[in-house]
């Protein structure tokens, strides 16, 4: 079966991910499936008390969800795992504050996330193809161009949201669209008027 995508649009759970962890807690839920917190600590190579806390708020506010129980030796642990997959940001401009401390997060773990992969001694080569890159550009779309990009980065997190392959090794994109605000100058360079 497909995995269903879930829309977060709550204020609660748009406030709730502007924490880093809480974000790396979604991302392990999402790849793990459903999981212990056991099994998010050692998916993100932490404690487990460290992680109860927020998974808790998440669990409050809907971002993760009960999956049941299962024997864990000499006691029951409960499951976790999200609402659906992928998980979306739908958010509205009114939110610009709690979207921009989400966006910072989001920034802080890429950047944290490439600089250890990029000084591991498993990273014999850089590029799309070896699993770690980076790159920004820049240029004018128009309405049609601009869909298409929607479009192809859906398609991006929906190749994301596939059933875990265990011989997969984790891997992370952060992708980030926004239009960017012009100087006067660069308008009468191009020609372009508002």
């Amino acid at each position: 079966m497909a995995p269903r995508p879930y829309d977060i649009t709550l204020p609660a759970q748009v406030r709730a991910l502007a924490s880093g962890i809480r974000q790396e807690i979604i991302d392990a839920a999402e790849s793990l499936g459903p999981c212990s917190v056991a099994e998010l600590g050692e998916a993100l190579g932490r404690r487990p008390d460290t992680l109860y806390y927020h998974v808790r708020l998440l669990l409050r506010v809907g971002l993760l969800v009960d999956a049941g129980r299962r024997d864990a030796g000499r006691r029951t642990e409960a499951l976790l795992r999200t609402p659906g997959r992928p998980m979306r940001l739908i958010a509205h401009p009114g939110q610009a504050g709690a979207l921009a401390e989400i966006n910072r997060a989001m920034m802080r773990l890429a950047s944290r996330d490439y600089q250890r992969a990029a000084s591991s001694p498993r990273t014999s080569r850089i590029g799309p193809a070896h699993g770690l890159y980076a790159g920004r550009t820049a240029g004018r779309l128009t309405s049609a161009q601009l869909k298409r990009v929607a479009r192809l980065m859906e398609e991006l997190q929906r190749e994301f949201a596939q059933e875990a392959s265990p011989k997969g090794r984790l891997h992370a994109i952060t992708l980030v669209l926004v239009p960017l605000a012009e100087r006067d100058s660069a308008r009468r360079t191009t020609g372009h008027r508002p």
